[in-house]
């Protein structure tokens, strides 16, 4: 996660966090200076549906995650991403989400936006 929330051009994104519920995670988010509104911690995998919800409701335009195959639900982000660009792959992924704008994620495409990045899953 800090080599996304320091990157150059990351202050200019408002950074949401999911991760497993583990205090030790949830601790390292907040010494990121993710703030605790912006932390959702629930144990995977993570349904299509929901991720869309989570992410829709969050206003969401860039998700970074780690491909961690069928156990960890990476299918169903993938698919809840729809038809946005894969901008980065091997085993940190990022999929700009159809509602970017184009400004998505300082750290992986630019500036601006809004970015969840996945913790833990």
């Amino acid at each position: 996660m800090s080599q996304f929330v320091q990157a150059p051009g990351a202050e200019q994104c408002q950074w949401f966090v999911r991760l497993t519920p583990d205090p030790d995670l949830f601790r390292r988010a907040e010494e990121q200076g993710i703030p605790r509104k912006n932390i959702c911690a629930m144990q995977g995998p993570i349904s299509r549906g929901l991720n869309e919800a989570l992410w829709r409701d969050w206003g969401i335009d860039c998700v970074i995650t780690k491909d961690s195959g069928d156990v960890g639900g990476f299918a169903d982000k993938a698919a809840a991403a729809g038809p946005g660009d894969t901008v980065a792959g091997g085993e940190a992924a990022a999929f700009r989400l159809s509602l970017c704008d184009g400004g998505c994620g300082g750290a992986v495409a630019g500036a601006g936006g809004s970015v969840a990045a996945e913790v833990g899953c």
